[in-house]
């Protein structure tokens, strides 16, 4: 009888069990639309994507320490049904958390594609890059578009993170098309909080910094977003900036020329120019890389120039 219990007991903790063991064995057996460096997450390898300890993710967080992502991912992108490569690729929204000192480069990829993404979010998914350490996200060669960045809508940096983008090398692939390299690409973009982006085009025909296709740009609380074009710094259907924050543009070597940001007003036909610049800062030639930027504003304060 002792033994018809102990059996029965068995059983039946065998039976409360074998659910969570089919709950884990689905788990493992998930493959998530998210790659980084070529790999895919899956719940097998979600906990440690690249086998290195520097990448993992759960819950729709891709959490990077000090990560070094090299390899990237062939696909199909875009309404033309273009192919591309990506550094890190999401088909799903995704919060890039970023610890530590983090690079995504894929500018050796080698491959003969049309587009090259360093990131990249598809339509309808909110990519935010937050945490506290420094992403720098190189883009790779491509026939006709090099993106470091490309987001939807609402592309969003927060937090005290520093997001630094630079678009690859783009050259022609047909004799009616024109190369071009962006440094941040997105429908909308909002930079917030204490975060900080440096954004930048690589060797095209035409170069911008960000670029926000039909939306805003939006740069909040104590944030700072500096940008440097070839063709404009920063293109954006609307600027939203208050005095608090700054906005540093470049196109060339020159800080802040006529053009260097525009917002939309009516149409994207329809432009106003607008110079934007270091809100404290009331000199044009003095840049935020200069070794005596700090020292001009301390002047300025003081009231000794």
């Amino acid at each position: 009888m002792k033994t018809l219990k102990k059996l029965l007991a068995t059983v039946t903790v065998l039976g409360m069990l074998a659910p969570l063991f089919c709950l884990h064995t689905m788990e493992a057996a998930m493959a998530y639309p998210v790659w980084v460096g070529g790999v895919q997450v899956t719940g097998a390898n979600m906990d440690d994507v690249l086998g290195d300890g520097t990448v993992s993710y759960r819950y729709g967080r891709l959490t990077l320490r000090d990560t070094a992502v090299t390899g990237w991912s062939p696909h199909t992108v875009g309404n033309t049904a273009q192919t591309a490569v990506c550094g890190i690729y999401t088909e799903q929204s995704l919060d890039v958390i970023v610890e530590g000192e983090c690079t995504v480069d894929i500018s050796g990829h080698g491959e003969a594609v049309e587009r090259s993404y360093g990131i990249y979010a598809s339509h309808h998914c909110n990519l935010t890059f937050a945490g506290t350490g420094t992403l720098s996200v190189v883009g790779g060669p491509a026939r006709e578009r090099s993106f470091g960045v490309r987001g939807y809508d609402p592309l969003r940096v927060r937090e005290t993170v520093t997001l630094k983008a630079t678009g690859g090398e783009a050259a022609n692939s047909r004799a009616e098309g024109v190369s071009t390299s962006y440094g941040v690409y997105a429908r909308s973009m909002v930079v917030e909080d204490h975060a900080s982006v440096a954004a930048g085009h690589g060797p095209a025909v035409k170069g911008f910094g960000v670029y926000c296709e039909t939306g805003e740009l939006v740069v909040s609380g104590d944030a700072v977003l500096e940008a440097a074009g070839k063709t404009r710094a920063v293109t954006a259907a609307e600027l939203v900036i208050d005095e608090r924050n700054r906005l540093t543009a470049w196109v060339g070597h020159e800080p802040g020329p006529e053009g260097a940001v525009r917002g939309m007003t009516d149409d994207f036909d329809t432009y106003l120019y607008v110079r934007v610049g270091d809100g404290s800062n009331p000199f044009g030639d003095v840049s935020t890389a200069a070794y005596y930027h700090d020292a001009v504003l301390w002047a300025v304060e003081a009231g000794v120039t």
